[in-house]
């Protein structure tokens, strides 16, 4: 659903950006939907790091498609920084896939 869409908009982004404590059906559907998927870190307590997400959402800031993450994690994490990673990455849009948390980035003019 996210790619028709950013391909509707005539755009061209290809990374998902996924943490190490996601579960593993999430870059696997990443990159069946045609997706690079780019592993992010997470903390001593298996949350999300927020510094690695902040480096790799400015990385890839032309072609960051979107950010799934499982929660909780499959280390058991309720992550308490969920609203600022949605801060970091798109702002309030979010769909949510029973467990799972898939973060779109849409651009100023979209939202």
């Amino acid at each position: 659903m996210i790619r028709a869409y950013q391909v509707s908009k005539g755009q061209n982004r290809d990374i998902c950006l996924i943490p190490v404590s996601a579960h593993g059906t999430n870059p696997a559907s990443a990159v069946m939907a045609g997706y690079k998927v780019v592993s992010l870190k997470v903390d001593s307590k298996g949350a999300i790091d927020m510094l690695d997400l902040k480096e790799k959402t400015q990385q890839h800031k032309d072609s960051l498609a979107c950010l799934m993450i499982t929660f909780p994690s499959t280390f058991g994490v309720f992550d308490e920084g969920v609203q600022e990673v949605c801060k970091i990455v798109s702002g309030p849009t979010m769909t949510i896939n029973y467990s799972s948390l898939i973060f779109v980035r849409f651009t100023k003019e979209e939202v």
